[in-house]
């Protein structure tokens, strides 16, 4: 069970990672983006519902002058984690 006596609270985050469109050195071709996350605090609240959420992070990245640019990708692989945070200990 994930929620206990030592239970603080339950990190939930959204992963996408995605190639860069266009023409890049190759430690900048894989990306790593945090869209959205959610704190759960509550067994009750354990039940989560995401229905026409938008973004909480945009996609944005810095381009070749330094200006931040929208990320125009459609291939992106989503992974939702999780992260326990306990009262006491590790």
């Amino acid at each position: 069970p994930m929620f206990t006596w030592n239970t603080k609270q339950l990190f939930l985050s959204l992963e996408a990672e995605y190639e860069h469109a266009q023409g890049v050195t190759q430690w900048m071709a894989n990306n790593t983006v945090f869209p959205w996350d959610y704190i759960i605090r509550r067994r009750e609240d354990a039940r989560v519902r995401v229905i026409g959420a938008r973004n909480k992070y945009a996609f944005k990245e810095i381009g070749g002058t330094g200006l931040q640019q929208r990320v125009a990708t459609t291939n992106a692989s989503y992974v939702l984690k999780s992260n326990l945070m306990p009262y006491v200990g590790l």
